[in-house]
């Protein structure tokens, strides 16, 4: 009996689960796009941007199981807040509608 890892190519062809849209790995790569070329974060958050979109990664993707998904979404927001507190230090005039687009991905 052999044991089920869960990659991809373990499924059999044209049973794959269904590929990941992404949406929220898209919305945090435009929110960082946005912060590095407005210029209100740099290199010294390089850390913590990879760190967000790789936990939004694992929340887009379709074959995680659902508390591991929730729990990479819960704390991709946390960790994107934290970025976003650095760039209200930093002086970013448009801090008020990424906290609304925040809240209203929660």
């Amino acid at each position: 009996m052999t044991e089920n890892a869960g990659t991809i190519a373990d499924y059999l062809p044209g049973m794959e689960p269904p590929a990941s849209s992404s949406h929220v790995s898209a919305a945090y790569t435009k929110a960082i796009e946005r912060l590095r070329s407005d210029g209100v974060i740099g290199d010294e958050h390089a850390g913590i941007c990879a760190s967000i979109l790789t936990l939004a990664g694992i929340a887009d993707n379709p074959t995680t199981k659902a508390y591991a998904r929730n729990g990479a979404l819960q704390e991709a927001h946390e960790q994107m807040r934290t970025l976003l507190d650095a760039a209200k230090r930093q002086g970013d005039a448009d801090y008020a509608s990424f906290e609304a687009w925040l809240a209203a991905q929660q």
